[in-house]
């Protein structure tokens, strides 16, 4: 199952030192990959199931397991990618507040390097 892409979805980097820049087409591509995954293994294969059930996709984010020889660090990276890869489809509006997304990209920052896996 694959998901299926919003008609819009934001092309442009939203916070950060290259606020305004187009994103690149490969880190739309990671973040259509992440998509996938999450449609694949969880049924959410749209934007309006991503608003719907948030529960499902957040406990999906959480059972990521690290790969063999990856750093903490980048483990991180990759479970916050699929974080990244929704709000890049959520519209402006629920983008801009703190939603279970956000709260759950937040809490899983802010844990110690023993309670993230």
């Amino acid at each position: 199952m694959s998901f299926t892409l919003p008609a819009v979805y934001s092309t442009v980097i939203e916070s950060g030192k290259r606020k305004g820049e187009p994103k690149s087409k490969g880190t739309i591509n990671v973040y259509k990959n992440r998509l996938n995954q999450i449609a694949a293994a969880t049924g959410v294969d749209t934007l309006e199931k991503i608003i719907a059930r948030p529960f499902t996709v957040i406990k999906f984010i959480k059972q990521v397991a690290p790969m063999v020889d990856e750093t903490e660090e980048a483990f991180r990276a990759r479970v916050r990618t699929y974080y990244s890869a929704i709000f890049m489809i959520l519209p402006p509006e629920e983008r801009s507040k703190p939603n279970m997304y956000y709260k759950a990209n937040k809490k899983l920052q802010d844990a110690p390097p023993e309670n993230y896996r």
